[in-house]
C-alpha cells in the first residue's frame, strides 16, 4: 500500500473543508452523495479510498450527534459495495441507513439464526448505546404494527385465528428465567403504542397520568 504524504492529506483536508457542512452529514445517510463525494475527494488528493472515508468520517463525527456518528470503514463499505466490490464486513446490508432497511437487515440476520437482540446488535454496530436503543425500538414499534395488522386482518376474517395463532411468528422476548413472555411483549407493544405521543401534545400528560392510574390499580391487585 503506497504511504500518504502529508502533501496529499492537506489536498485531501483543503477539498473536504470546501464542502458545506450539511453535504457531508448527508454522506452518513445518503450513499449517493457518499460516493460522488468520496471519487471527488480521490482525485483532488491523490489518495485511496480508504484515506479518504476515515477524513470523511472525522470531519462528520466533530458536528454528529452520537447515534449519528460514523466510522471510516463504514463509510469505506459503502463506497466499494455501491462499487459491487468486496468490502471488510460478513454482511454489508447492515450498513444501509433508513429505518425500514435496517429492520429489514435485522430480520434477514434473525432468518439467518440470530436473535432478535443479536440481531439488533450487530445492525447497530459503531452506532453507539443510543442507535443501538433507537434500532429496538423501531423494531418493536414494526412488530407492534405488524401484529395489529394481523390481528385486523384476523378480525375482518370468517374463522379467524385464536390469540395463540395470531402470536405465532411474533418476536416474543425473553422473562428473567429466559423464558418466552407473551406478557413482555404486549408491555412492549403498549410502549411502542404510546411513544406515538407527540411532546407537544396538550393531552400527553392526562394520557400518560391515565397509563399510571391503571398500572398503580394494576400492581395493588397483584400484591393481594
Amino acid at each position: 500500500m503506497a504511504r500518504v504524504s502529508s502533501e496529499q492529506l492537506g489536498k485531501l483536508r483543503a477539498f473536504l473543508d470546501t464542502l458545506p457542512a450539511e453535504q457531508k452529514a448527508k454522506c452518513a445517510l445518503c450513499t449517493e452523495t457518499l460516493v460522488h463525494i468520496v471519487k471527488q475527494a480521490e482525485a483532488e488528493g491523490g489518495v485511496g479510498t480508504a484515506t479518504v472515508t476515515n477524513v470523511l468520517a472525522e470531519q462528520i463525527n466533530e458536528t454528529a450527534l452520537p447515534a449519528d456518528q460514523v466510522s471510516g470503514d463504514q463509510l469505506r463499505d459503502r463506497v466499494r459495495y455501491q462499487a459491487g466490490e468486496k468490502v471488510s464486513g460478513k454482511n454489508p446490508q447492515i450498513k444501509k441507513t433508513t429505518i425500514a432497511e435496517k429492520i429489514a437487515a435485522v430480520e434477514e440476520l434473525m432468518a439467518d439464526g440470530m436473535t432478535d437482540g443479536e440481531a439488533i446488535r450487530a445492525v447497530a454496530k459503531g452506532s453507539g448505546r443510543a442507535g443501538r436503543d433507537k434500532l429496538w425500538r423501531d423494531y418493536h414499534k414494526h412488530c407492534s404494527r405488524r401484529q395489529k395488522e394481523d390481528l385486523k386482518s384476523a378480525q375482518s376474517n370468517p374463522g379467524r385465528p385464536t390469540t395463540k395463532e395470531a402470536f405465532e411468528g411474533v418476536t416474543v422476548p425473553l422473562n428473567k428465567q429466559g423464558q418466552r413472555s407473551r406478557a413482555l411483549l404486549t408491555a412492549e407493544m403498549a410502549i411502542a403504542v404510546l411513544e406515538n405521543i407527540a411532546d407537544d401534545d396538550p393531552d400527553r400528560y392526562e394520557a400518560f397520568n391515565l397509563v399510571r392510574v391503571w398500572m398503580d390499580a394494576e400492581e395493588a391487585a397483584c400484591r393481594k
